[in-house]
Formats: C-alpha cells, structure tokens, sequence
C-alpha cells in the first residue's frame, strides 16, 4: 500500500513517560509526525524551531501549567489546534481549559484510537475548506490541484512529486534519510535499489529554482536531504 501524501506534525507536551510511549507508538508514522516535549521550557523550545499542526498538551506539567501554555500559544495570535491530556474530567476543569485557549479535551486514561480520532477532527475543522493546501515558509502546495507556488513560480506537479514535496514539507530542517523517505513517501512501491529518489528531488529542484531561487532541497551527504531555507553545510 502507498503511504498518504503527508502527514501532520504534532508536538506531545508530556512528561510521563508511559503515556507519551502509547502516544509515540500508537499514532501512524504516516498520518502524524510526533515530537515530544517534557515540561513547558521543553514546549517553548520546540514551538521557537518549528511549526506544528496540532498539539498534545498535558495540563499538569513538572515546571507548570499546561493552561498557561495554551494561553501563552494563544497569546502570540497563532490558532494551532490544542488537545489537552488530563485525568481532570469535571465539567469546569474542562471548560476552563477550552475558554483559556484548548479545542478538545482526552481524559486519561484514553486508548489511543480516540486521540487520534480527535486529533483528526481538529484538523478538519482547524483547515476547514484549505485543508488540501499546505504552507511552509515560501512554498505554497495545492495537494489536489497539484500545483506548487514559490515567488513568482507556479508549476505543475505529477503524483509523486507532490507526494514527495509535501512530505518534506512537513518535515521541515530534519536531517531525513533515503531510507525513511522511500518508506514514507513511496511505501511498497519503492525501489530501494534504484535512484527513484534522486531523480525525483532533481525534478523538484528543478521546477522550485529555475536559476533564480536558492537551493531549498538540500543533500545531506552519506544521509540523505534536509528541506530548509538554511543551507545546513553552513554554520555547522
């Protein structure tokens, strides 16, 4: 079976290490990304690096509330959906967490196929009629039209460029590997002992570029490519 043509990027904010175990095992690889944070500070540092689609937010954390940081997420005008984890299940603790900024609520203890069917409904409602278009810095991907913005750049893409394109787009200045490229993006449809990847990140390049913006696919050597504005030959 071919893997989606992407997959969201979620931040876990949980310090508890068995439940962020469930959670990073039990979401699909190729549905959800999944990054985890410890505590607030730990959060802070993720959301200063990164984008996210959606986040996974314990309310009590070691080194805070994890109200305080919805209300800090809400307070930079971002509308990231947020879906608080909590073993708090009265009526006004729910309510409080959603008028201080939360979409939904899990009460633990959760099996793992009600978070992700609530992290999907968020999506939906957070990209409502947009959600078939993907932005990342300045390139814009219509995953239904197949039709890439960057700058002045309008192009058209085939299936699996669009495919490949929009899964390094969701995963933005990670050192990624052949290996979990083909894996995620081609699934059993992979050649892994061909250069089907190289061919199609030249083609990529090729159409994003066109000899006047800078690299944006870039080799990792002995690894394989990294999707970043920031060449990461540069600056170590």
């Amino acid at each position: 079976m071919t893997a989606p043509s992407h997959s969201y990027r979620v931040l876990l904010v949980e310090d508890d290490d068995d439940v962020a175990g469930v959670v990073l095992s039990g979401l699909s690889p190729a549905r959800f990304h999944v990054d985890r944070a410890a505590g607030v500070d730990d959060a802070r540092r993720h959301l200063e690096q990164a984008p996210y689609d959606v986040i996974v937010l314990d309310l009590v954390l070691p080194d805070g509330s994890g109200l305080k940081v919805a209300e800090a997420i809400r307070a930079t005008g971002s509308e990231v959906p947020i879906v608080m984890l909590t073993s708090r299940n009265s009526v006004d603790q729910r309510v409080e967490g959603l008028t201080r900024g939360a979409d939904d609520y899990v009460c633990k203890p959760f099996a793992i196929e009600e978070l992700d069917a609530r992290l999907q409904a968020v999506l939906r409602r957070a990209h409502g009629r947009d959600s078939h278009v993907l932005r990342w810095g300045p390139i814009q991907l219509d995953l239904i039209k197949r039709i890439a913005r960057r700058g002045g750049i309008v192009t058209e893409l085939s299936s699996r460029e669009a495919d490949l394109l929009a899964y390094l787009m969701r995963h933005p200045d990670e050192k990624l590997s052949r290996e979990r490229i083909l894996e995620d993006v081609w699934g059993d449809d992979a050649d892994y002992g061909g250069n089907v990847l190289n061919v199609y990140v030249n083609y990529l390049r090729n159409k994003l570029e066109r000899g006047v913006y800078p690299r944006i696919i870039h080799t990792i050597r002995g690894t394989g490519y990294m999707f970043s504005e920031s060449d990461p030959a540069e600056g170590g």
